[in-house]
């Protein structure tokens, strides 16, 4: 590598990755990090790719040291969330058993009074069938 590469460390993208990986940008502004599977420099696309990764780091400790403190911070915000969704079942659990509410009471007298209007103008409207007849259909020979 020639000095016109610059060289650093950063944080990887999949979380399951534990050490910091090495990285640089060559002098054309394309970004390359390291495959630790196939233990060599792999082309990771021009410079806007490398916005993916947070930020660059001149050492490995700094790097480590910055992993520790985003995967801390994310502890942190598990923890509060566990800590609400405790508290939320609590609260569920400490609400009293609630009767159904009586929606007809709630139903001002005005539409119900409707209500009954549109109902006893559909059972007018019904028309009922006839009586039917059994008389037998006379054969004529």
């Amino acid at each position: 590598m020639s000095d016109s590469v610059e060289r650093f460390w950063v944080i990887p993208l999949d979380p399951s990755d534990m050490e910091p990986l090495p990285a640089f940008i060559n002098e054309r502004n394309e970004f390359w990090n390291y495959d630790r599977k196939k233990k060599k420099f792999e082309y990771a696309g021009d410079l806007q790719l490398h916005l993916l990764y947070d930020l660059r780091y001149p050492t490995f400790e700094e790097c480590r040291a910055a992993m520790i403190e985003a995967r801390t911070a994310a502890l942190k915000e598990a923890r509060e969330h566990s800590r609400l969704l405790a508290a939320s079942i609590e609260h569920i659990r400490t609400i009293p058993t609630a009767p159904f509410p009586d929606v007809i009471r709630e139903v001002p007298e005005a539409q119900q009074q409707e209500e009954a209007q549109e109902q006893k103008e559909a059972e007018a409207e019904q028309v009922k069938p006839a009586k039917p007849t059994l008389k037998r259909p006379v054969r004529k020979n």
